[in-house]
């Protein structure tokens, strides 16, 4: 495990078994370190030769509320999140990296087609154990 400051805080990085790294980092630093629509983490794994998984580091900020409880019903994917953010845009994470920017429903729902690519890739991940979290924008 290799511990710098940077990106505004403490970033930790580990070697996986089945190769590339893990960076994990405060939950409020992903964002920039991902960059829009994955352009900054593509160029550094280009960069490197490797790649990269970020997940936000633990004991990290408070940017994101309460994991969303996940349901897999019919032909969504339901994302129970606090309905106190109904009508709000979320950005939607799994294993600490955006995938989704979404209103959120009037019962505090998110829903995701199962059909997509977007949820074809949700479901996948979901069952291979990867953390879901949800932020409001």
């Amino acid at each position: 495990v290799i511990t710098a400051a940077g990106a505004g805080g403490r970033v930790e990085v580990t070697p996986e078994p089945q190769g590339g790294f893990t960076v994990r980092l405060d939950p409020e630093d992903i964002p920039r370190i991902i960059g829009k629509g994955g352009e900054t983490i593509r160029s550094i794994e280009r960069e490197l030769g490797t790649r990269l998984r970020v997940a936000p580091r633990q004991g990290g900020g408070e940017s994101e509320g309460p994991r969303p409880a996940v349901r897999l019903q019919g032909k969504s994917i339901r994302l129970m999140v606090d309905p106190r953010w109904a009508g709000e845009q979320v950005e939607v994470l799994l294993d600490g990296r955006p995938i989704l920017e979404a209103a959120v429903g009037a019962k505090g729902v998110v829903r995701i087609s199962r059909r997509s690519p977007l949820g074809l890739e949700f479901e996948a991940a979901v069952k291979r154990g990867e953390a879901v979290a949800a932020r409001r924008l």
